[in-house]
């Protein structure tokens, strides 16, 4: 995963594995902070691998990148299910 500058502003972008089975739901792509307390959703995860950031996002105080599985409940929190996990560098 890497955060780049666009023309449109910010965007991360993540190439998932293959191989990942289908979730019960749907995988929802995260932007963590250092202490594991603050989250910022990106969305569901997207073919294309593409998320917009936030233009006022401090990307240097959120480095953790999260993909969670998440039910079809309509809750707009994190599962607490992550699959992936990993830092921007």
């Amino acid at each position: 995963a890497r955060v780049l500058e666009t023309a449109e502003g910010r965007t991360l972008d993540l190439t998932l594995p293959d191989g990942l089975p289908a979730p019960a739901g749907f995988y929802e792509v995260w932007l963590i902070d250092s202490a594991v307390e603050g989250m910022v959703s990106l969305g569901p995860a997207r073919a294309d691998g593409t998320y917009a950031v936030p233009s006022d996002l401090d990307v240097a105080a959120f480095p953790i990148v999260d993909v969670s599985v998440e039910p079809s409940d309509g809750v707009p929190t994190h599962s607490g299910v992550s699959v992936l996990r990993g830092t921007l560098s």
